[in-house]
């Protein structure tokens, strides 16, 4: 009944039609049409859409994205999306519920339920542009109890296995910036910890993406700390790759104010932009 009362509301929602109401491109530092932006991404490399979780208005908003880029370059059967909230190592699993779906003999709700679990059914709308355009879907996270391990013991105690070659911990502003977020949730003597844990997370994001691309288009739906600045999971994957990596910040101004959103289309003095475009979403 709880499952059926959270489907009820997210589809009277979706009625609303959340949109794209500004896409503010950082570089030209001006706002540009949403189709202009379309023309201008990259038809090969890396679409990094950095978002925040669970609002439905800026799943919707990178759902339109995913969509029209996919339409315009004629890709369907030629993309693939990695998401932060599905564990690489759940691939078989992934992979079977995706071709129910695809099949039709579950919806994009069942297949979020059984994979993500039910409190990401925001991304819905998505998951049925990915299986409307026929590409394909791909997770890229740790298991949460392998992150945990590291927090409490080291990233020593796991297996190497789990361990990319290339994995270096984050530098002074990333470990800045992390304080910042967790300073308040975290003792001061487990930072470092989580940190650790943290930087393993981007590691293994930017190693799975990197390694399951598809040759043309590729996109990425992470939390955007693990994006702003071209940091974090970005510079590995860019460190990796040497085709195109964008990026994009979603925000909403269900959310934040107006003037937290035209900060983020400032560039910050330590860090520099945010992402290469800002989506405004409401």
């Amino acid at each position: 009944m709880k499952i059926l009362l959270s489907i009820i509301v997210y589809c009277s929602f979706i009625t609303t039609q959340a949109k794209i109401i500004e896409v503010y491109d950082t570089q030209l530092e001006k706002s540009i049409d949403f189709e202009y932006l379309i023309q201008k991404l990259p038809a090969q490399g890396f679409l990094i859409l950095g978002e925040y979780h669970n609002f439905d208005e800026i799943q919707l908003a990178q759902s339109q994205v995913i969509k029209e880029k996919v339409a315009y370059e004629m890709a369907r059967s030629n993309f693939r999306v990695f998401w932060e909230f599905l564990n690489y190592t759940d691939a078989k699993k992934t992979k079977d519920e995706y071709t129910k779906f695809r099949n039709g003999t579950s919806t994009a709700f069942e297949f979020l339920i059984n994979t993500a679990g039910e409190q990401n059914i925001h991304y819905a709308p998505i998951i049925e542009t990915v299986k409307n355009f026929n590409g394909k879907i791909t997770g890229i996270n740790l298991p949460r109890v392998l992150k945990q391990k590291v927090i409490s013991d080291g990233i020593g105690s796991i297996d190497p296995k789990y361990v990319p070659i290339n994995h270096y911990a984050g530098g002074p502003d990333y470990l800045e910036r992390f304080e910042a977020i967790m300073g308040g949730h975290v003792p001061a003597e487990k930072i470092a910890a989580y940190f650790e844990a943290q930087c393993l997370t981007d590691s293994v994001m930017a190693e799975q993406i990197y390694q399951h691309s598809n040759k043309d288009l590729n996109f990425v739906i992470a939390g955007s700390f693990h994006t702003d600045f071209n940091d974090a999971t970005t510079i590995r994957l860019k460190n990796l790759t040497h085709r195109p990596v964008v990026t994009f910040k979603f925000v909403t101004l269900n959310l934040e104010t107006q003037a937290e959103i035209d900060n983020y289309k400032e560039s910050q003095l330590s860090y520099g932009h945010y992402a290469d475009y800002i989506i405004v979403t409401k």
